[in-house]
């Protein structure tokens, strides 16, 4: 049982509240989550990063990466917190490239009041500014966003993905307000399905029958009354979560990130 939770990547699957925090993560930590439950990989130790400020964490880069395309995975800062996650602006639209030019009155990372990750790439480097759930993920192609105050020029892709104009809004608003708020990258009801297909998944490493899993997620009540029905929905829903997990993890997970 122990070893298959350690597989599994999660260990409190039967814990009614583990889940949560889940249910307000955007793309690109669904994509880790799915991830790293075949890499057997747990987020990056607090210890590999220095902090520049109260509010600043400098992360350095691994040699080789965990997986294709992540830049950093950092476990959450406190408990009900999600991960701190960032791919490569070549493999998640959500990333903003942009170049950062001093500018004595422009956007000063150190002036925030928000947690903000940093880490410089041998071609860019990578920021992480969270506000709650919401994520505000740039990609610094040229310049730096540690040595003062700075002006942006921005690399919108050809089309202007939607997803580059959100995390562009995103800026603004920052910028704005100091704060970060726009519509979510993920519908709450997708990202709450997400969160319980990974809890499916998790059970199901660790052991757990799809009847047992059914018990876990809508009550021993209902699963006592309809398991044995008419109808194998409720076996059949668990099936399509597992089967679905499994898709996910052994692969598809890159695809959640566009």
């Amino acid at each position: 049982m122990d070893e298959a939770r350690t597989a599994s990547g999660h260990s409190s699957w039967a814990d009614d509240t583990a889940y949560v925090p889940l249910t307000g993560a955007d793309r690109a930590t669904f994509a880790w989550e799915f991830a790293r439950r075949k890499c057997g990989s747990p987020a990056c130790a607090p210890s590999s990063g220095t902090a520049l400020t109260d509010d600043i964490l400098l992360v350095r880069e691994e040699e080789p990466a965990t997986l294709p395309g992540l830049r950093f995975a950092l476990p959450p800062a406190r408990p009900g917190e999600l991960s701190a996650v960032q791919w490569d602006w070549t493999c998640d639209p959500s990333v903003l490239p942009v170049t950062a030019l001093p500018a004595p009155k422009g956007f000063d990372l150190r002036g925030l009041c928000l947690p903000a990750v940093v880490m410089r790439g041998r071609n860019a480097e990578h920021v992480l500014i969270a506000d709650g759930p919401v994520r505000l993920r740039l990609a610094v192609l040229d310049g730096t966003l540690l040595e003062g105050a700075v002006r942006f020029h921005y690399h919108l892709s050809q089309g202007h993905e939607p997803t580059n104009l959100r995390a562009l809004r995103r800026l603004m608003t920052l910028r704005r307000c100091g704060h970060l708020s726009g519509p979510r990258s993920l519908s709450a009801a997708r990202a709450s399905r997400w969160a319980v297909v990974l809890r499916a998944w998790d059970a199901h490493c660790a052991g757990a029958s799809q009847r047992d899993i059914a018990y876990l997620l809508w009550g021993r009540s209902r699963v006592l009354e309809d398991w044995n029905g008419r109808s194998d929905y409720l076996r059949m829903r668990v099936y399509r979560m597992i089967h679905s997990a499994r898709r996910l993890v052994n692969g598809d997970w890159w695809t959640l990130l566009r």
